[in-house]
Order: structure tokens, then C-alpha cells, then sequence
């Protein structure tokens, strides 16, 4: 709502006759206030609102700008009295402030007066209480001074006890260190050892691994042969019955290509099955190695809280040195078992994990190339059945196409089998290589 309708909205319902139930103010423009469906009466006209006059609606609105004018000048006369009131009101607290003013200046005149002749007082009675304390304090001064000299004539003695003692502790660290340093020269030379028989360990591996190759290379050749063969044989059963015989030749030939396919898939699974069994049977030879690596590490410990046991008791006042040497060097060796350990199942996880990869890659292009024979079968198949005619030259583009779809699946085999044992061997490599680490 508007300023002007907010200030007279309550005085206009008040005006409206006690029959009238409601009111809709609206602004038109800038020629005043017109009044729209004032109210409804209980006995409507035929249209359900009350009909208004132009007379009406005037005087309705001279009614309105009077009321307006008489509120306005109203306020004025209640501004001008209050603001001479509030005028009256703080030129009073004005001089009550004044007055107040006054009285606490006089007030803090005598207060600081008062606190003058107090402190005189306080001072004269500091100086006796000082002056007495001076000579108390001399006199304490004096005696402490005898006792210092005496206790630093002790204490002078004492450090010379302990910088004797100082002395032997330094000497059984010396020789504790030497005696330790000799132990880890062992360590090392032991360790050089199992590096040398690690790298041996690798070359016998490697020249398996070759032999392993060039021997499944030589039965994949023997078997392509063979392959060669048969398919040379069943194109020559073929031209001589291919008018008499077609539908035994489809036949023979759908059985022909799912019993390769199943060889195919039995080999498949069985060099799975090796390569997984060789995995498994070198992580167990690995898992031996590494235990044995660990157990001299176990001994040497053993040997070196032994040492530290007999020196205990060969110099009994550097138990505590020697105690806190043993313990930093037994932690030591627990930090670095652990460490080893946690790097052995690390790489153990990862070797299993990238196998597992390999031989679901293995068996995902296994079941492709599965898909891609059947589909290249049932093609053959069809084009077969075409007629007698062209059945000549059907079984030759038939004979080219199974060539070379045979001659693929065999050099994807090939490379798949040389890729394993290639990845086996590197994971072999860094194993040994992380445990000699």
C-alpha cells in the first residue's frame, strides 16, 4: 500500500457505513483516488455490487484530502511541543552535569591531599623497615657466602671423579664400536655371497626359460604341419565327392572345425595351467630363499645381545650406555626385517595381480578368436550350400581364408605364449633382485 492510502486506510473504513463489509482502494494516475467495489450490501443489485456517483466519489475524496490536511497539521503542532519540550529537558541536565562537575573536582582536591600525607607516612616508615633488613641480609650474606666456598671445594672434587669415569666410558665405546664394525663388515661379505648366488640363481632361469621356448616353438611348427595336411587332405576328399557327398562334407566340415577349436581351447588351458603352476612353484622356491636370508640376520642378533650380555658384565658401571646402544641396535635390525618383509609381500601382490591380468587378457583374446572361427565356420558353411556349381571355388577361397584365419590364430598364440614367458621371466629378475636388495 502506498504512503498516502497507509496514513487514512484506517480512517476510511471507519467513515463507510456499518452495512458495508469491505473496501478496494486503487490509484488512478495522478487525478486522485477512485474507489472500485467498495463494499457489497446484504440485499445486492442485479449485478451484486453497489452503483457510485461522480458526485459521490468527489465528495468522498474532499472528505479524504480534508481529513489529510487536518492530521498533517495536527502532527506539526505535536513536533513543535515536543522539540520545546526536549529543549527544556537538556539545558536542565545541562546544569546538573555543571553542578556534579564541580563538586567531584572538589572532592578529588581533598582525596589527593590526604593521599600525600599518607605516602610521607608510608616512606618514613619503609626507610627504618629497610634499613633494618639491609643489615639482616649482610649478616645472611656473609654465612652463605662461607657455605658456597665450602660446597665448591666439593663439587670441584666431584668433577673430577666424573671426568675420570667420562674417560672409561669413552674408551669401552671405542672398542663396543670397533667390535661392531667388524660384525658388519661379515654382514656385508655374506651378503655380497647371496648376491653372487642370486645372479646364478637368474642365468640357470634364463637358459630354462630358452630351452622351455625353442622347444614349444618346435612343437607349434610340428603341429602347423600337420595342420597343413590335414587341410591339404580334406580339399582333395572334397573335389572327389563334392556332387555325391555335400551334405556329409558340411558335416565333416563343422565337426572338423569344432574339434580344432576345442584342441585348441584344451592346449590353451593346459599352458595356462603350466605357466601358473611354474609361477606358483618358483614364488614357493622364492618364499624359501627369502626365509632363509632372514634366519642369519635372526642369528647374527642373537650373537650381538650375547656380546652385549658378557659386556655387561665385564664393565658393570656403563650398564646404561651399553643398554641404550643395544636397544638402538636391535631396533635397528626389527626396522630393517620389517622393511623386508613388507617389501617381499608388496612385490608378491604385485606379481600375482599383474599375472592374473595377463591370463584374463589371454583368455579374453582366446574367447575372441573362439568367436571370430565360429562366425568365419558358419560363413563357409553357408556359401557352401549355394549350389554344386560354384562349389569348386567355394572350398578354395574356403581352404585360403582357413589358412590364413589358422595361420593367425597360431602367430597370435605364439606371440601370447612368448609374451608370458617373457613377463615371467623379468618378474622372476626383480624378485630375485629385491629380496638379494
Amino acid at each position: 500500500m502506498e504512503p498516502c492510502l497507509q496514513l487514512t486506510a484506517k480512517w476510511d473504513i471507519m467513515k463507510m457505513p456499518q452495512t458495508m463489509s469491505s473496501a478496494i482502494v486503487t490509484r488512478r494516475g495522478l487525478g486522485g483516488i477512485r474507489a472500485e467495489n467498495w463494499w457489497q450490501s446484504p440485499h445486492p443489485t442485479q449485478n451484486g455490487n453497489w452503483s457510485v456517483t461522480y458526485e459521490e466519489e468527489n465528495a468522498w475524496q474532499r472528505r479524504f484530502y480534508r481529513r489529510l490536511e487536518e492530521e498533517r497539521k495536527q502532527h506539526e503542532e505535536d513536533k513543535q511541543a515536543l522539540k520545546s519540550r526536549y529543549d527544556s529537558t537538556l539545558s536542565g541536565c545541562y546544569r546538573a552535569l555543571a553542578y556534579e562537575k564541580e563538586k567531584l573536582k572538589n572532592e578529588v582536591e581533598h582525596a589527593e591531599q590526604a593521599c600525600e600525607h599518607e605516602i610521607e607516612s608510608i616512606k618514613e616508615k619503609m626507610e627504618e623497615e629497610y634499613q633494618e633488613r639491609l643489615n639482616e641480609m649482610k649478616m645472611q650474606h656473609a654465612f652463605e657466602m662461607k657455605a658456597l666456598k665450602h660446597e665448591g671445594e666439593s663439587i670441584q672434587n666431584r668433577n673430577e671423579e666424573q671426568a675420570k669415569l667420562l674417560k672409561k666410558k669413552d674408551e669401552t665405546i671405542e672398542e663396543l664400536r670397533k667390535e661392531l664394525l667388524k660384525t658388519q663388515q661379515a654382514s656385508l661379505k655374506e651378503k655380497e655371497k647371496l648376491l653372487q648366488d642370486h645372479s646364478a640363481e637368474i642365468d640357470c632361469l634364463k637358459n630354462k626359460q630358452e630351452d622351455l621356448r625353442k622347444e614349444m616353438q618346435k612343437k607349434h611348427t610340428d603341429e602347423e604341419e600337420s595342420l597343413k595336411d590335414r587341410l591339404q587332405s580334406m580339399s582333395a576328399e572334397m573335389e572327389k565327392q563334392r556332387l555325391l557327398q555335400t551334405s556329409q562334407r558340411e558335416q565333416q566340415t563343422r565337426n572338423a572345425m569344432m574339434q580344432e577349436r576345442d584342441n585348441m581351447e584344451i592346449k590353451y588351458k593346459r599352458l595356462m595351467r603350466d605357466v601358473t603352476d611354474s609361477l606358483n612353484e618358483d614364488l614357493a622356491v622364492m618364499e624359501r630363499k627369502f626365509e632363509s636370508q632372514i634366519q642369519p640376520m635372526e642369528d647374527e642378533k642373537k650373537e650381538l645381545r650375547q656380546m652385549m650380555d658378557r659386556m655387561f658384565e665385564s664393565h658393570p658401571q656403563s650398564a646404561t650406555e651399553l643398554r641404550q646402544e643395544r636397544d638402538r641396535i636391535e631396533k635397528r635390525y626389527e626396522k630393517q626385517l620389517k622393511s623386508l618383509k613388507e617389501d617381499h609381500e608388496e612385490e608378491k601382490q604385485r606379481v600375482r595381480k599383474r599375472h592374473e591380468r595377463q591370463l584374463q587378457s589371454m583368455e579374453e583374446e582366446m574367447k575372441e578368436s573362439r568367436k571370430v572361427v565360429e562366425k568365419s565356420c558358419d560363413a563357409r558353411i553357408k556359401e557352401a550350400e549355394e549350389g554344386a556349381q560354384i562349389a569348386i571355388a567355394n572350398i578354395a577361397k574356403y581352404q585360403d581364408s582357413r589358412s590364413q584365419d589358422m595361420s593367425q590364430i597360431i602367430e597370435r598364440r605364439d606371440a601370447l605364449q612368448h609374451q608370458s614367458a617373457l613377463w615371467l621371466q623379468e618378474t622372476l629378475v626383480q624378485l630375485l633382485k629385491g629380496k638379494a636388495v
